[in-house]
């Protein structure tokens, strides 16, 4: 389960995905986020706070996903904005 300052990460990174206009929804029913925006070579981006399901990641094989690991607020937007430059 998340902590406070997971917590804290994950509401920061949806306000600042709201910013930006950018859809997403929670991967299943966990705290991970999938940005609902296609870029470059790439139909998906996760920002994932905890580890993906397998069964999720292997449902998806088909489609080319990008990951982004939260480590913290300024490495995850930049790792947005990166993806939404390619």
């Amino acid at each position: 389960m998340a902590n406070n300052t997971t917590k804290s990460l994950i509401n920061k990174t949806k306000k600042y995905l709201k910013e930006k206009n950018l859809s997403f929804i929670n991967v299943n029913d966990s705290h991970n986020l999938m940005v609902l925006k296609a870029s470059g070579e790439y139909h998906y981006l996760v920002i994932q706070f905890f580890e993906m399901p397998e069964k999720w990641m292997y449902q998806r094989r088909h489609f080319n996903i990008k990951t982004a690991y939260a480590i913290d607020y300024q490495q995850l937007t930049n790792a947005i904005n990166r993806y939404l430059d390619a």
